[in-house]
């Protein structure tokens, strides 16, 4: 439903839905979108930096934690990069 269905619907007075109209008008959808967007990707760095020092302690090793993180999902971690990492 558009903005001048709604004040249409709801009997707002003609000056009233006028100034409503004309914030819609200016408002830029776009960009508050892109903010947003922004925003959500900056809480989701946010919380990866939170939790990167429990993924780290997960893997004993600096060559298990990368291993961890390139192996395809469903991937045994010793399956990881075959051939990669030689064994210590």
């Amino acid at each position: 439903m558009d903005i001048q269905t709604l004040c249409h619907k709801i009997h707002l007075q003609p000056e009233i839905s006028r100034k409503v109209l004309a914030v819609e008008r200016s408002f830029d959808f776009n960009t508050v979108s892109r903010q947003l967007g922004d925003f959500l990707i900056y809480q989701r760095m946010g919380t990866a930096h939170f939790l990167l020092p429990q993924w780290i302690s997960r893997w004993k090793q600096p060559k298990n934690f990368l291993r961890g993180i390139i192996r395809k999902p469903g991937m045994p971690p010793s399956a990881a990069a075959p051939g990669f990492w030689t064994a210590s």
